[in-house]
């Protein structure tokens, strides 16, 4: 049986501590694949997406604000850390897949998207110390995964 993990990233803490807990299992477990993904609430014109393993660079004018090709760099940089720890944790490199996607619906319908296309068996996120007022303003992405990921398991990491 191979185990398919979908890591939701962006560049923060919680993402990391979600990332160095699944490498930790995901190194151990024979046949392992993991999908790291990330969901950019914007999108600099003129790259196609999904951005996956090449690294994309910007030239020129960036079209859609440079925030935009800002949030890329961060989140290709990001991942390429991502992908070295899972490496020194014993996955191979073949067993790696990264995309960065623009946000479509919403992060964790985007996430739910990706986890159903890329047949993953577990998404894993990290979890945000929101307040509990926070999360009724603001939502859970983690909450959202848990609610409407059906047939799949969710680890959220603290």
């Amino acid at each position: 049986m191979v185990n398919r993990f979908l890591l939701a990233l962006d560049p923060s803490p919680h993402s990391r501590q979600a990332a160095e807990y699944l490498a930790a299992i995901a190194g151990q477990l024979k046949g392992s694949q993991v999908v790291l993904l990330s969901v950019l609430p914007t999108w600099p014109s003129g790259v196609n997406s999904p951005v996956t393993d090449e690294p994309v660079v910007l030239t020129g004018e960036v079209h859609g604000g440079e925030d935009a090709g800002e949030r890329l760099g961060q989140a290709q940089a990001f991942m390429a850390e991502i992908v070295a720890l899972f490496q020194r944790r014993g996955l191979e490199a073949d067993r790696i897949q990264r995309l960065i996607v623009p946000q479509d619906k919403g992060v964790a319908e985007d996430i739910v998207a990706a986890a159903e296309k890329h047949e993953c068996d577990t998404v894993v996120v990290g979890r945000r110390d929101l307040s509990a007022v926070q999360s009724i303003f603001l939502g859970s992405v983690s909450s959202e995964l848990v609610k409407n990921l059906e047939g799949r398991t969710v680890w959220v990491v603290e």
